[in-house]
Formats: structure tokens, sequence, C-alpha cells
């Protein structure tokens, strides 16, 4: 059984449309969370009360707290607000878990079971569960997390994940995979050990599961990568607007 949980969500201008319609989904197939604490990651290029305005007209979780997303000189829109489900997160997490939830991500289906008991077993250890993924892309996310990692006394002696670069697709591949955190399930005492080891306020690379993974990765710690798409969950922006009509009737 789901619990003891934070749902984080992160928003700015440009994907509240996608937040208005995954919102609704994931109240109608995941009603689980509605009964769990939500974390509303908001840009502060608008207020608090601005951004609960636009949630009250397509959310009624009555348990959602809103934080702003500070300005970060010389950061980029995208690694300011992915490097916020780390550093800006924290601070206001009390539960032992959190589950981000992209914007771009439809419920598709109320599948149950859909967050098993044995992903959060103490005894397996997760540090964190999302879906499997090949790649990073452009190759520069990867290489500024080597580069961090050399600055970092603790990774000395862990190796390096096995990867190859794709010339032509501008790739990292790696052979044995990594994540994508579309649907990321996480333990917040591994938060904990991401500040310890770059403090922020931003990422090593603008990449939020390049980074957990590759912590990860190199200190041997366990995670899972279950198929998220099989818990009935659907990850494409383009196709939002036309799964909120199929699932919400409208």
């Amino acid at each position: 059984m789901l619990k003891d949980c934070t749902t984080l969500i992160g928003v700015d201008p440009a994907h509240l449309q996608e937040a208005s319609w995954c919102l609704p989904m994931l109240r109608k197939n995941r009603p689980e969370l509605w009964g769990l604490p939500m974390l509303v990651l908001c840009d502060a290029c608008q207020s608090v009360d601005w951004w609960q305005r636009q949630f009250a007209q397509f959310s009624d979780h009555p348990d959602c707290r809103f934080v702003p997303v500070p300005p970060v000189e010389g950061a980029t829109q995208r690694h300011r607000m992915l490097s916020a489900f780390i550093y800006v997160a924290l601070p206001h997490l009390s539960t032992k878990w959190w589950l981000k939830v992209d914007t771009d991500v439809g419920s598709l289906q109320n599948v149950p079971g859909w967050a098993p008991d044995e992903w959060f077993d103490d005894a397996k250890d997760f540090q964190f569960l999302a879906s499997p993924w090949g790649y990073t892309r452009p190759p520069e996310l990867h290489y500024a997390l080597m580069e961090w990692a050399k600055t970092v006394p603790e990774f000395a002696g862990a190796p390096e994940p096995e990867w190859v670069l794709n010339v032509e697709k501008q790739r990292v591949w790696f052979p044995k995979g990594r994540i994508i955190s579309y649907v990321c399930f996480g333990r917040t005492s591994y938060l904990k050990g991401l500040t310890a080891l770059a403090p922020g306020p931003l990422m090593p690379t603008a990449s939020q599961d390049g980074f957990l993974w590759y912590v990860a990765a190199r200190l041997g710690l366990p995670y899972a990568r279950p198929h998220m798409n099989k818990f009935g969950f659907g990850h494409r922006g383009r196709k939002m607007h036309r799964w909120f009509i199929e699932v919400m009737g409208k």
C-alpha cells in the first residue's frame, strides 16, 4: 500500500497547460495520491497566490503546498527547474518517499497494485525506481557529470558506468542502461545524500534522472527500473490533450 510519500510536481508557465491535463488524470486514476501530501515546485516568476489560483481551476488536492523555485544567476530554465526537485523540494519533505510526476505524463488507466509494496521494501533498499532508458543526449550532459565526479572524493576508485559515444546521433549510449524519471519514486534520504555530494543550488548537470542514476551507478547503490508504462502511465507531451479527452471524457 502506497504511504509515507509526497507527490512532486514541477511547473513553470510554459508547462501550466500540461499540468491542467496531468493533474485531473492523476486524480481519476491514482486517487490514492489525494490521500497523500503534494508539493508543487512553482516558478517564482509568478507569486504563490497566482499559482494557487491557477491550480484551483483543475485540482482539488486537499494537502497541496506551493513552493517557489527562485532564480539562479546564469542558470537555464531547464537546469533550474529540474534542480528544484532536489534542492528546493528537500527542505519541505517530511515523508520517507517522494513521487515525481512530470507534467507531460498521462495516467491512462487505474491499474490495481500500480505501486507494489516490494518497491518500498527496506530489505531491498532501492534508492529510487524509474523506467529504463538507454542514453543521454546531448553528450555534454554526461560529460559534466564525469568532470564533477573528479572533484568528489567519494568517487575515488569507483569505476565509471560503461558508455559509448554515438557521434551521428549526438548521444551517449549506456550498454547496461540508465533511467528516465517521468514517473519516479525515490527515498528522501537519497536526496540528502545527493546534496551532501553536490550542495547546489544546481545539479552538476541539467539532467535530473541522469544525476540520480549516475551517483547510484558509481557508488553501487541499489535501484530498480520497472517499466512505468506497464502500470498505466503514458509519457508523450504532444499526446497529452488527446489522452486528457480520452481519459476524462471531455
